[in-house]
């Protein structure tokens, strides 16, 4: 597909591209319903080209081995909140139908999963490094280490990582944790005896997914010498990839742990470990909550 810049190159002037996009019936409709400024229509004219290309790449669609959008499985969908204009992304038919079969296959497996059907796009050079990345991580047969994916609340962390679990899963077992959850279920796990068995499930399970993770728990000797430390060290060892969702880069988390306890040695450890087992990488963009 062609970039935009290529476009406004070689095929003429915005003018002529802004009428071409205005007279899409969908654009057309949505400018009028929501009396959506001229300024507005001009800033988005990328993402609405986008939006026109990619609508017509799904058509005639016969199912996800053909697809041929960024985000496997997805397509746009145009809407307008107070005048602005936006693009989300939901799940196709042919994906739906694949995220079930792998749920009765038991590939997929997940403690907390969200239950996000959609992940906003925003094109920016830092989700574009995320997307390369993690699309060379499910192409390729050999090891790469997971993603540690910090960036303020709200950017968009926990969508990626969902996708990225359900992709991943069509060839591999993973497991989907919210991690101040987990934390809160280890504790419970003692009395019920259950312990050792999550402990183990989580050292050896192909891919896991630790989502808001952060430094709950990490100040507790008990849960950080028995249960990160003996999960990160084994996935390690075995060359087991982690991803990471946190509001911290691994540097702010370790000022933080620093701050907190007494011995910098358990602390460069651990830190070690995170970064043998998760690349790192920063999501910016607009917080999608508010």
């Amino acid at each position: 597909m062609k970039k935009i810049s290529d476009y406004f190159i070689n095929d003429g002037s915005v003018v002529e591209i802004k009428k071409e996009l205005l007279s899409n019936s969908v654009i057309d409709k949505l400018i009028r319903e929501n009396n959506i400024s001229n300024h507005e229509v001009e800033s988005k004219l990328s993402e609405l080209y986008r939006y026109v290309n990619e609508v017509t790449n799904c058509k005639g669609c016969r199912g996800l081995e053909e697809c041929k959008m960024d985000i496997v499985g997805f397509y746009p969908c145009l809407s307008a909140d107070k005048s602005l204009i936006n693009v989300e992304y939901k799940q196709c038919d042919f994906y739906r139908v694949e995220y079930q079969r792998l749920k009765r296959k038991n590939q997929l497996v997940s403690m907390y999963m969200p239950r996000k059907d959609y992940v906003d796009f925003e094109p920016t050079k830092e989700r574009g490094a995320i997307i390369d990345y993690i699309t060379d991580f499910l192409q390729n047969d050999e090891y790469m280490k997971g993603i540690y994916l910090h960036g303020k609340p709200g950017v968009g962390k926990t969508r990626i990582l969902t996708v990225t679990a359900k992709k991943v899963a069509k060839n591999k077992k993973v497991l989907f944790v919210n991690y101040p959850d987990f934390v809160r279920e280890i504790k419970s796990s003692i009395n019920e005896g259950t312990l050792e068995s999550k402990v183990e499930y989580l050292k050896n399970i192909e891919v896991l997914i630790l989502d808001d993770f952060g430094d709950e728990g990490l100040s507790s000797d008990w849960f950080r010498d028995e249960v990160l430390m003996p999960i990160l060290q084994n996935r390690m060892s075995q060359k087991k990839p982690v991803f990471f969702g946190s509001n911290f880069s691994i540097k702010h988390l370790e000022d933080n742990f620093n701050s907190k306890v007494s011995d910098p040695v358990k602390v460069e450890r651990l830190m070690e470990r995170i970064r043998a087992v998760s690349k790192p990488f920063e999501l910016k963009g607009k917080n999608y909550r508010e």
